[in-house]
C-alpha cells in the first residue's frame, strides 16, 4: 500500500510548494533562466502543480526580464494543464512523458532567443539537463511514496541524481541573502550529510558534485569550491567521532583553505554559509533519511571492510 506524503490536510503546503517555485524560478544557471522552475511544474500533480506554476510564474516576473519570462511562463502554463488533464506520471512510461514536456518546454523557451551557436547548444543543454531532473525526480517520489529506499546504490541511479545535483547547486549558487549564498549552504548541508551516512567513499563524491556545481555557478571565482572540497575531505575522515566533531572539521579545513587560497570578502561569506550549513546539518533528521538509502556495497566501504576484517580475526584465531 502506497504512503501519502500528506494524509491530512496541510495549509502549510501550497505555501511551501509556492515559496520553493518562487526560489526556483528566480534562480539562473549560466547566466539564463534556471529550467529547474519548468521542472518543478512538471512534476507536480492536481492543486500542487497549480501552486508551482503560481510560484513559478510570479518568480519569473519578478526577475522583470519580461521578454524572457513571457515564453516561459506559458510554456509552464501549457505543462501545467497538461498535466492536470492528460499526463499522469505513474511508471516508467509517465515519468519519461513527463521528462520529455519539461524538456521540450525548456528548449522551446531557450531556443526562440538564441543569438549564437553556443546559445542553440546551450538550449539542447537545458531540455536535457530537464528531462532528466524531472524523471530523477518523480522516479524518486515515487519510491517515497511506497517506503521504498530512495536510492540503492546502482550507478543507473546514482549518475541521473548526481547530474541534476550539479545543476541544482549551480542555480541556487546564483541566490544570495545578503552575505549568504543558498547554493554553497545546500551544498554544505548536503556533503555534511552524505559524509555522515557514506564516510570517505560517499562523502567526497557527493562533496566533489557539489564543488563541481558551486565552481558552475560562481564562474571565475572557484577558490570557494576548492575550499568546500577540502572541509568536505576532513569531514568525511571525522565522521565517525559524531556530527559535532566533523562538523567543527569541516568549518576548520574549509577556513584554513580558503585562508590559504586568499581571505577576502568573498571568501569570509562563503566561510558564513559553511557555519549555517553546520548547524542545518546537525538540525536534519538522519536517523531518518538513512533508512530510505542503501549504502553502496564496494571493497571500499567501511562495512564490507569490517567484515572482511572479523572474517580474518576468525580465521587466526
Amino acid at each position: 500500500m502506497e504512503k501519502e506524503l500528506f494524509t491530512k490536510p496541510n495549509y502549510f503546503k501550497y505555501p511551501l510548494i509556492i515559496f520553493c517555485g518562487l526560489g526556483l524560478a528566480l534562480a539562473s544557471l549560466m547566466g539564463k533562466i534556471s529550467p529547474f522552475g519548468t521542472v518543478f511544474i512538471a512534476c507536480m500533480n492536481g492543486t500542487d502543480c497549480l501552486s508551482a506554476f503560481a510560484g513559478t510564474a510570479l518568480g519569473y516576473l519578478l526577475r522583470g526580464d519580461f521578454v524572457a519570462a513571457v515564453p516561459t511562463v506559458a510554456a509552464g502554463a501549457a505543462i501545467c494543464v497538461l498535466r492536470i488533464f492528460f499526463v499522469k506520471p505513474k511508471g516508467a512510461a509517465g515519468r519519461l512523458i513527463s521528462g520529455g514536456l519539461a524538456g521540450a518546454a525548456v528548449l522551446f523557451t531557450n531556443i526562440i532567443s538564441v543569438k549564437s551557436a553556443s546559445d542553440i547548444l546551450l538550449s539542447f543543454a537545458f531540455g536535457l539537463i530537464a528531462a532528466i531532473s524531472c524523471c530523477t525526480f518523480l522516479g524518486l517520489n515515487e519510491k517515497l511514496k511506497k517506503g521504498e529506499k530512495l536510492f540503492s546504490g546502482k550507478n543507473a541511479e546514482l549518475l541521473p541524481a548526481g547530474i541534476t545535483l550539479i545543476f541544482i547547486v549551480a542555480s541556487f549558487t546564483d541566490l544570495s541573502f545578503g552575505i549568504f549564498n543558498f547554493g554553497e549552504i545546500i551544498s554544505g548541508a548536503i556533503a555534511l550529510a552524505a559524509a555522515y551516512r557514506f564516510r570517505l567513499s560517499g562523502g567526497v563524491s557527493v562533496g566533489v558534485i557539489c564543488a563541481s556545481g558551486m565552481a558552475i555557478g560562481r564562474g571565475a571565482f572557484v577558490y570557494a569550491a576548492l575550499a568546500f572540497s577540502a572541509g568536505t575531505l576532513a569531514a568525511a575522515l571525522t565522521a565517525s567521532k559524531g556530527r559535532v566533531p566533523m562538523s567543527a572539521a569541516f568549518l576548520l579545513a574549509s577556513a584554513s583553505m580558503g585562508g590559504l587560497l586568499g581571505m577576502d570578502r568573498t571568501m569570509l561569506s562563503f566561510i558564513a554559509d559553511m557555519l549555517v550549513a553546520s548547524v542545518i546539518f546537525m538540525a536534519l533528521p538522519l536517523n531518518k533519511i538513512a533508512t530510505r538509502i542503501k549504502p553502496r556495497t564496494s571493497a571500499f566501504s567501511d562495512g564490507l571492510s569490517a567484515e572482511v576484517f572479523a572474517g580474518r580475526l576468525e580465521l587466526v584465531g
